[in-house]
């Protein structure tokens, strides 16, 4: 392996450390046409969707979103798995109309463009190899009340596809 691996630290302007996600626009996978990329760098550059579709974006506090990829191998098949975990606010009538939207565009799969909080983001359950056939899908909705006022309370939101690669940037304009 040649060349230098640079593993950075992001900080704000207060110098605290930043991560996590931001934002996630989450569609329904059914409602893309094309995901264009850039034929040099391999940025995703521009996704076309329906014409009446819209895209929910959800953004997120902080500690409230994570986005995971684990890269392992099966049959001698890469396989990377791609986890989008979030938290609503409270148990209440919007968390739960957002748990059953989510429910429902699971059934056709999901796919996102997830805005990490150092200000990059990825394109979730698409890729060049495989096209849509991976989305995003609901594997859990947690909900609790917490025990002490320190806890969180919501709902827990899990996401997760798996694909033969990782997620490619998207440097596009905003959804």
């Amino acid at each position: 392996m040649s060349g230098k691996i640079l593993f950075e630290t992001w900080r704000c302007a207060c110098g605290k450390t930043v991560s996590g996600v931001r934002s996630a626009a989450l569609i329904e996978r059914c409602r893309i046409r094309e995901v264009v990329a850039d034929p040099v760098s391999g940025l995703y550059r521009e996704i076309r969707t329906d014409g009446d579709a819209a895209w929910a974006v959800c953004t997120f506090g902080e500690g409230r979103a994570v986005y995971t990829e684990t890269l392992g191998i099966e049959n001698g098949i890469p396989c990377v798995t791609h986890t989008l975990e979030f938290q609503t606010g409270r148990m209440d009538a919007r968390s739960r109309e957002l748990i059953a939207a989510t429910t429902a565009a699971s059934l056709c799969g999901i796919v996102a463009v997830v805005t990490a909080a150092e200000g990059h983001s990825f394109v979730v359950g698409y890729s060049e190899e495989l096209g849509d056939e991976r989305p995003l899908r609901l594997v859990s909705a947690t909900g609790t009340t917490g025990k002490k006022p320190a806890d969180l309370s919501g709902e827990t939101v899990t996401l997760r596809s798996c694909d033969t690669s990782k997620a490619r940037l998207y440097d596009g304009s905003p959804l």
